[in-house]
């Protein structure tokens, strides 16, 4: 799974790399980038961008400096925070409350990425969260809980770990295009 940005038209890109269990097994990782009606953009979760991606994304945000916002939507993915942070350092960081206790060199802002505040902020998406199930789960293997976000105007929706697609093309012949996270039955 190598880094590659696509273009899901509407001002949507997803954006998919790679991210090593152990080191050794690539499960990839995402974030989304979204041009908001102003002009600005937003990242749905962070990710290290890297070579042509990193470009692409420089040429799009005006080298970085109309990136608005980071909404790290996902409470369990705090890997890439703090090199998002040193990239686009004019963002606003927004994210859970673990967020802040697992990443404490971002400048993090005080309303939470779940809040009320941050959709009314952002009435280019909508938010919602899965019933049933803990956004922060005290077992801290347990990812079954996000912050999803739904895109109208190119009708896509940015999720982590609550829905997921298997990682390979061989898990693809044997699992489904699009399942629930391993741990949804112990999360609920």
């Amino acid at each position: 799974m190598a880094e590659k940005i696509h273009d899901l038209g509407s001002g949507f890109w997803n954006i998919r790399g790679e991210f090593r269990i152990g080191g050794v097994i690539n499960i990839g990782t995402q974030c989304s980038l979204i041009k908001l009606e102003s002009g600005k953009f937003i990242f749905l979760d962070s990710y290290k961008l890297t070579g042509e991606v990193r470009d692409k994304v420089m040429a799009l945000t005006n080298d970085g400096q109309d990136v608005e916002a980071v909404l790290n939507v996902h409470p369990f993915h705090t890997v890439h925070c703090a090199q998002m942070a040193k990239d686009f350092p004019q963002a606003i960081f927004y994210g859970s409350t673990r967020h802040a206790k697992q990443v404490p060199e971002v400048d993090w802002s005080e309303d939470l990425v779940e809040s009320t505040a941050v959709a009314e902020r952002y009435p280019e998406l909508e938010f919602s969260m899965s019933q049933g199930i803990d956004y922060i789960h005290a077992n801290e293997m347990i990812h079954a809980g996000s912050l999803l976000a739904y895109h109208p105007t190119s009708k896509s929706l940015h999720v982590d770990d609550t829905f997921m697609s298997p990682p390979t093309k061989l898990l693809g012949k044997v699992l489904p295009e699009v399942m629930l996270h391993p741990t949804t039955k112990k999360a609920l």
